[in-house]
């Protein structure tokens, strides 16, 4: 997990593309580390609301590429501020399989 005080896209990009675990935004309260934790544990890729927002908008503005129906609506579930366990109930898939679509994303 990277734990940074930037919120370029270019170095989120980069930290994501180089398989970072994960990207959070100084600073980061000890109840959002203990969740970032649980949330790797699981087997999910936290981010900060910020980094998620900066990342879809760096990705659909570059049109790096089209996201399917599946991955947009989940994009779009994150940027509510769902985290991968509601996304998955909500959508009656697994944390994993939601995990492989951001994956995509």
């Amino acid at each position: 997990i990277l734990i940074s005080i930037h919120e370029e896209s270019s170095i989120i990009m980069d930290s994501i593309k180089t398989h970072a675990d994960g990207y959070l935004i100084k600073p980061v309260s000890e109840e959002e580390l203990l969740h970032t934790l649980k949330l790797l544990d699981k087997g999910g890729i936290p981010l900060s609301k910020n980094v998620t927002l900066k990342l879809v908008e760096e990705l659909r503005f570059n049109k790096i590429k089209m996201f399917s129906e599946r991955e947009n609506e989940i994009a779009s579930m994150l940027l509510d501020g769902n985290t991968y366990s509601t996304i998955a109930e909500k959508l009656f898939i697994s944390v994993s399989t939601v995990n492989y679509h951001i994956q995509n994303i």
